[in-house]
């Protein structure tokens, strides 16, 4: 509750407390986020929801449920169950669209470390020493252990590999290039998958206030931790299209940027716009991305 009051600050303060709450609490994308895998079955879901808590949380869920076999007495048990609860609210967060996201898991983590830290834990203070049962779980357990351990260190050189090198040299030559074609307070209007982070390397902002479409201008996506999202398809029934429509009509940006992966062809109105208002510049090329620039001011 304390982070949300610098938000709730900044909103209060210019009158618009009742968008946050509509915007945040009453968000009406999050209903079309969830029900676009519906046609998904139950057991499908569970079965991807197991294999996904499987893969992520190996480790610590191994040295977790130990911890759950041990709790000696019914103090340590409820704590174990106040743990245990927290631990289950996590996962339902992390599992909530069915989608499975790596990040999404990170939410769980804080419960499972403390069991695995827990006094009757298999890294707790009551397994340094003790009788003999406690040593041959321990040289039982330790094989396990280890081989996760490994396990979670080759995932984490893997990950650390990927974010060591850049993933958005075709946003930051777009951005670069737009920039240097237009003037401080010219707008522009990028629409692509992934295009939302070259209005930060532009250094110009949105002419519109759909300028992340993802979910708006298309359904929500529908990929998952390990599956690939579905062709795009314009979303015609989506309240943001006449929207942005009425925004480049109103206050025609300098530029328009439009990416690869987006049903391009299907937006007729935007299509009909670049016609009369705007030149394709050819001058970069960055896959198959499109720039338009504006024919006049």
């Amino acid at each position: 509750l304390f982070a949300h009051v610098p938000i709730v600050t900044q909103y209060a303060a210019r009158g618009e407390l009742a968008a946050l709450v509509d915007g945040y609490a009453l968000n009406r994308w999050v209903g079309r986020y969830l029900v676009r895998r519906a046609d998904v079955s139950a057991l499908v879901v569970a079965r991807e929801g197991a294999l996904a808590t499987l893969h992520f949380l190996a480790l610590p869920l191994c040295l977790s449920l130990f911890a759950w076999l041990r709790a000696p007495d019914a103090r340590r048990r409820d704590e174990a169950r106040s743990l245990w609860l927290w631990f289950a609210l996590a996962l339902l967060s992390a599992s909530v669209g069915g989608r499975f996201y790596k990040g999404y898991f990170l939410a769980v983590l804080p419960p499972l470390s403390l069991l695995a830290a827990a006094p009757w834990g298999l890294l707790g203070a009551a397994f340094q020493v003790g009788a003999r049962r406690r040593l041959w779980t321990r040289v039982l357990m330790t094989p396990l252990v280890v081989a996760l351990a490994a396990r979670a260190c080759m995932q984490l050189h893997v990950e650390r590999t990927g974010r060591a090198r850049s993933h958005d040299d075709g946003a930051r030559k777009i951005g670069a290039h737009v920039r240097a074609r237009t003037a401080e307070g010219d707008r522009v209007w990028f629409w692509g998958w992934h295009l939302w982070g070259a209005y930060a390397y532009s250094g110009r902002l949105s002419a519109s206030r759909i300028y992340k479409s993802m979910g708006l201008l298309t359904p929500p996506n529908d990929d998952t931790w390990r599956t690939p999202a579905a062709k795009l398809r314009l979303d015609r029934d989506s309240p943001a299209l006449p929207l942005l429509i009425d925004d480049l009509t109103a206050r025609p940006p300098r530029y328009i940027v439009i990416g690869s992966t987006v049903p391009r062809d299907e937006f007729s109105e935007l299509r009909a716009l670049l016609q009369r208002a705007y030149r394709r510049d050819r001058s970069i090329r960055v896959g198959r991305v499109e720039f338009w620039r504006l024919r006049s001011p």
